[in-house]
């Protein structure tokens, strides 16, 4: 599915395009406050970032199903407890740069939270399924390793 890109402005960061667009929130974690979206133009990343946030309780909501390479971040929204983007109520493109750099960091753990900004649990970082790190054999070498033979249909039977 297409991306509209009206009312968004468009920024390459590590070789991927993302629009982003800052509108006011009148729904879930961030009611009335100002709000930074982010989506990759493959809709892999797709981040919510409350800018009026306190300090103790900042966080992002995680939309899509890429993010620092976590498994299963797709489906209901996930919150991870992150640093300050941006000053006050502007946000620049510089700052959203550093948000994206940010979601796709895959050293480390993340906190994630719940929409009150409790602890829920902390999760280890992954390898980006963006680029994938598997030995391409590895998919071969498996289809071996499961095939029946002969002596396995026969315990079957």
């Amino acid at each position: 599915m297409a991306i509209s890109s009206k009312g968004k402005r468009k920024i390459n960061v590590q070789e991927m395009n993302h629009f982003w667009w800052v509108h006011l929130e009148g729904e879930d974690d961030f009611i009335g406050s100002p709000v930074l979206t982010v989506i990759s133009e493959k809709q892999g990343l797709h981040v919510r970032y409350g800018i009026q946030q306190l300090d103790e309780q900042r966080f992002v909501v995680v939309l899509g199903p890429y993010f620092k390479g976590i498994s299963g971040v797709g489906g209901p929204w996930r919150r991870f407890m992150c640093p300050k983007f941006g000053s006050g109520d502007v946000v620049t493109p510089k700052d959203v740069a550093a948000l994206i750099s940010w979601c796709h960091e895959t050293q480390g753990e993340s906190v994630e939270v719940d929409y009150l900004a409790r602890v829920v649990g902390v999760v280890p970082n992954g390898v980006s399924p963006m680029k994938p790190q598997a030995d391409p054999t590895q998919r071969k070498k498996l289809a071996i390793a499961i095939r029946p033979t002969a002596s396995r249909l026969k315990k079957l039977r």
